[in-house]
């Protein structure tokens, strides 16, 4: 379960460093600069994105298994991924995912 918390805490500290750049891109942009600032807050977004779907293909990959609370999860983020743009690279990571042992939240936090 602390490494559902570790998942869910590195999640919350990206989408929350997004919107706050947001909000302060927001706060400082000149009217003409509203959606070049706008463009710059979802390209960091995907980024912010694309950088956990990388790092948790690659953690998982080397453990040979996943849970399927993080396998749940790993989809949520492509989901959103996608929706800022993001390219079919991810789907094939998440197929391999798939394909990965899957293994009940209980086995894995013993």
């Amino acid at each position: 379960m602390e490494h559902l918390g570790d998942f869910l805490y590195h999640n919350i500290f990206n989408l929350c460093s997004t919107a706050f750049l947001g909000i302060i891109a927001y706060i400082l942009r000149k009217p003409f600069k509203f959606f070049a600032a706008f463009a710059a807050v979802v390209e960091a977004t995907k980024t912010l994105l694309w950088d956990r779907i990388y790092v948790i293909y690659h953690e998982k990959m080397a453990d040979k298994f996943i849970t399927i609370d993080q396998l749940k999860h790993f989809k949520l983020l492509l989901d959103s991924f996608h929706s800022v743009g993001g390219n079919g690279n991810s789907d094939m990571m998440y197929s391999d995912l798939q394909k990965l042992e899957h293994i009940p939240e209980k086995q894995y936090n013993e």
